[in-house]
C-alpha cells in the first residue's frame, strides 16, 4: 500500500490514505460487480489487485497512493454494509462510512503526468461524493504532489463517468484513451488530459476559485 500517510484537504469528505489493515475492505469493496459495471480501466502503472493483496508488488506500487473516500459519520439507513460490504470504519475520532475509493498513479520514471482514478461504493452513488473527492484530489495533484499533469481515463460505455466529468467543468476536453483503443467498440476509452492552468481555467468558469 501507500509508503507514506497522505490526507487530502476536501469540504464534507475525509480522504485518506488506506492503513494496511484495511486492505481487505478495499479488496471486497473493489470486487464489488456493484462498483465494477462497467470493466475497470488497466493502469500501465498499476499491478494486479491480487499481486497487491498477496504482497508481492510492494516496489511496483511505490509510486501508487490509494485513498479510502470517506463520510466522517454513520449512515443508518445502511446497516446491513458492514456485514456485506465492511463499509463501516472505526476512525480514532469517532465511526464513518467509507463511500468511495479513489487513486493516484505517480510514475517513477520522471514523467511529470499522473493518472487519477476511482469509484464510488455503489450503494452512496448520486449524493455528489465523486464530484467532491475527484476535485480535491485533482487539487492535490496540483498543489501538493506538483505534478504537471492529471490523466483521467475511461471507458466510452460509461455514461455516469462522463457525466462526473461534466459535473467537474471538463466537457469538451475528452480524447480517445491510450490503453484500450481496440477493434471492441465496447472496450474504447476516453481520456481526460490537462495540466494545472487549464484546471484553475475551468475552476475559475464554474464558481470553484
Amino acid at each position: 500500500m501507500s509508503p507514506q500517510y497522505y490526507d487530502v484537504p476536501a469540504q464534507e469528505l475525509k480522504i485518506r490514505t488506506v492503513h494496511q489493515k484495511e486492505i481487505e475492505i478495499l479488496r471486497r469493496t473493489q470486487s464489488d460487480p456493484g462498483n465494477n459495471r462497467f470493466g475497470a480501466m488497466p493502469d500501465k502503472f498499476q499491478p494486479s489487485f491480487n499481486d497487491v493483496y498477496q504482497g508481492t508488488a510492494v516496489d511496483a506500487i511505490a509510486g501508487q497512493i490509494d485513498l479510502f473516500i470517506i463520510l466522517p459519520k454513520l449512515l443508518p439507513e445502511h446497516p446491513e454494509l458492514h456485514l456485506r460490504a465492511v463499509a463501516y470504519l472505526k476512525e480514532k475520532e469517532n465511526d464513518s462510512t467509507m463511500v468511495g475509493y479513489i487513486q493516484i498513479c505517480m510514475p517513477a520514471d520522471g514523467e511529470r503526468a499522473s493518472s487519477i482514478g476511482g469509484f464510488i461504493h455503489h450503494p452512496f452513488v448520486r449524493r455528489g461524493y465523486a464530484k467532491e473527492a475527484f476535485r480535491a484530489v485533482i487539487d492535490y495533484a496540483f498543489n501538493y504532489l506538483l505534478r504537471e499533469e492529471v490523466v483521467i481515463e475511461a471507458k466510452s460505455i460509461n455514461e455516469p463517468f462522463g457525466t462526473l466529468m461534466k459535473s467537474l467543468g471538463l466537457e469538451g476536453m475528452e480524447g480517445p484513451g491510450s490503453y484500450w483503443l481496440t477493434k471492441i467498440p465496447s472496450e474504447e476509452s476516453l481520456e481526460w488530459r490537462f495540466g494545472k492552468a487549464k484546471w484553475e481555467e475551468v475552476k475559475r468558469a464554474t464558481g470553484w476559485s
